[in-house]
């Protein structure tokens, strides 16, 4: 890494197994919550990453402190060892290995993402719709064959996708706690969002929406952008009532 001045800290949680929660603090200020498979992203303070640590299960893990030069995005790939299994047996959060890259910002680069939002009862009720599920590891061919036939998130499967690239997804149960564009703030360029966001779910019925789901398109170089969802639609399901709100293109 280079001198910091500011920048954006992306997390990437790489976890098979599932399991916990987890919370990535800097200091005490929580920054993120990450279910398993998740991506998210979160505005750094000014000036280098300190007391950067991952709560799993109450047990905080120290990660390594890092620094972003202005303009760039730290990416920080989280794993567990292969000995996690046996960790989570005895009680104890499993092992992490962090893997940090820089991605620098291109001028005048857009994204446009597919929006959700309405209101969930809860956190677990949220990340049971939107989560990659998990699977055991397969004994045979036909037990493959099998997970492989199913769609990887019950999002997915709502939506009438068999696949979608969750690298490129964002969201979470932000709960009813001060303005909405406060709640939002920690994710994903949401200055340029939030405000958009809130007026259409209000127009769709959702004039205090606490949740929210974002799909990246699939933007490949001298293509056009591909929307991963090809016919989305509203959500409702026991404890969770979110409308589609359309493509929203803005800075990146």
């Amino acid at each position: 890494m280079t001198d910091a001045t500011s920048g954006w800290l992306k997390v990437r949680r790489i976890d098979p197994e599932g399991g916990d929660e987890w919370i990535v603090r800097q200091g005490e200020r929580e920054l993120m919550r990450l279910a398993p498979g998740q991506a998210a992203l979160a505005i750094m303070d000014v000036g280098p990453v300190a007391n950067l640590v991952i709560e799993v299960a109450g047990h905080r893990i120290p990660m390594p402190g890092l620094t972003v030069a202005e303009g760039a995005t730290a990416v920080l790939e989280v794993r567990p060892l292969p000995q996690s299994v046996v960790q989570r047996m005895l009680g104890r959060p499993p092992p992490l290995r962090a893997e940090v890259s820089e991605e620098k910002a291109r001028p005048g680069r857009t994204v446009t993402s597919q929006f959700w939002a309405g209101t969930a009862d809860s956190r677990t009720v949220f990340w049971d719709v939107f989560a990659e599920r998990q699977f055991p590891e397969p004994r045979t061919d036909e037990e493959q064959w099998e997970q492989d036939e199913i769609p990887i998130s019950l999002f997915a499967e709502l939506q009438g996708e068999h696949f979608i690239d969750h690298d490129f997804t964002e969201g979470d149960f932000v709960g009813n706690d001060g303005p909405w564009e406060a709640r939002v703030k920690p994710y994903s360029w949401s200055g340029h969002w939030a405000e958009t966001v809130r007026a259409r779910a209000a127009a769709a019925g959702h004039p205090a929406p606490n949740a929210f789901w974002m799909v990246g398109l699939d933007q490949q170089p001298n293509r056009k952008p591909e929307a991963q969802v090809r016919a989305p639609r509203d959500i409702e399901v026991p404890g969770l009532r979110m409308s589609y709100l359309g493509e929203i293109t803005h800075p990146a």
